[in-house]
C-alpha cells in the first residue's frame, strides 16, 4: 500500500472513532442527580438572620461533583453564593438542611430555588432545579433600624 492510502485509512479511522465518542457523550442517557420536590419546609416562619430548615429529597446516581446555586424568590430573585456537592453519597435519601436567611432580607413570603449543575463530560452539562415550599420571613425584633 502506498503511504497516502495508509494515511487516509488512519485519518478515516480517527474520524470515525472521534465521531462515535462525540455521539456517545452527547446522547447517552445519564441522569447524575434527581431533585424530588418541592422540598418540605420545617420552619414555615423564619426570623431574618436565622436558619430556614427544609428537608431535601434527592437521588444521586454518579460520583461526578456538581455546583448548587441558591436563590430566594418571591416577585424578585435574590441569588446567593454557589456551593459544591462533593460530599453527597450515591443513592437516594432525605436530609434536613439549614439555610441561613440573611438579616437584610425584607419581610415577606418566599421560596428557596435550588439549581444543581453537573459537567458530565467535556461537551455536556446537566442541570436540575427544585423549589422549597413557601415560607414567611419576618423582621428580627432585636435588629436595630
Amino acid at each position: 500500500m502506498k503511504t497516502i492510502q495508509k494515511l487516509l485509512i488512519i485519518e478515516t479511522t480517527i474520524f470515525i472513532v472521534a465521531f462515535l465518542v462525540y455521539m456517545f457523550w452527547m446522547f447517552y442517557p445519564l441522569t447524575p442527580m434527581q431533585l424530588i420536590g418541592p422540598y418540605k419546609v420545617k420552619t414555615p416562619v423564619v426570623i431574618a438572620g436565622q436558619n430556614l430548615i427544609y428537608t431535601a429529597h434527592a437521588c444521586r446516581n454518579t460520583t461526578v461533583s456538581g455546583v448548587v446555586e441558591y436563590a430566594l424568590e418571591d416577585h424578585i430573585a435574590i441569588p446567593f453564593a454557589s456551593t459544591s456537592s462533593l460530599n453527597q453519597p450515591v443513592g437516594c435519601g432525605y436530609k434536613d438542611v439549614a439555610f441561613n436567611i440573611p438579616s437584610i432580607i425584607p419581610p415577606g413570603n418566599y421560596h428557596l430555588h435550588l439549581k444543581a449543575t453537573y459537567q458530565i463530560n467535556p461537551i455536556r452539562i446537566f442541570t436540575v432545579e427544585v423549589d422549597t415550599q413557601n415560607f414567611q420571613v419576618i423582621a428580627n425584633p432585636s435588629a436595630k433600624e
